[in-house]
């Protein structure tokens, strides 16, 4: 690939990334036929995550196709991107069986996935370590 070629897949990726900054992913919460999942985000996270009432959801929808007997990820946008931040702050306070991760393009994922074990080895070496895109 020429310097051209990578320097416009990395404005894409950026601007992926960016519009994506509002989002986040949610695994763990059970689906239902029918389900409302903005409602689903503001009682099974938000309510118990002590997020104001007046937080707005933009969006929310399941990702992926339906596998019986398995509920899919959950995607939200959040209008405020401070109630984001405060959501991913405080997603130690859901049930173990519920994770939350930010929305982040697929080329920086697997770019992390790389480097997960150097931060493991890290944080066994008792450094701070974390991502921080």
């Amino acid at each position: 690939m020429t310097k051209r070629h990578l320097a416009v897949e990395e404005r894409v990726i950026d601007q992926e990334a960016r519009s994506r900054r509002n989002n986040l992913v949610m695994f763990g919460i059970e689906e239902n036929e029918g389900e409302n999942c903005v409602g689903i985000v503001k009682t099974e996270v938000m309510e118990k995550l002590g997020v104001p009432e007046s937080a707005v959801v933009e969006r929310a929808h399941r990702i992926g196709k339906p596998v019986r007997g398995k509920s899919r990820p959950l995607i939200a946008r959040f209008l405020d991107f401070n109630v984001k931040m405060t959501i991913l702050r405080r997603k130690r306070e859901l049930p173990n069986n519920s994770r939350i991760s930010d929305d982040l393009p697929l080329p920086v994922r697997l770019a992390r996935d790389e480097l997960v074990p150097d931060l493991k080895a890290a944080k066994d070496n008792g450094d701070e370590a974390f991502f921080a895109y």
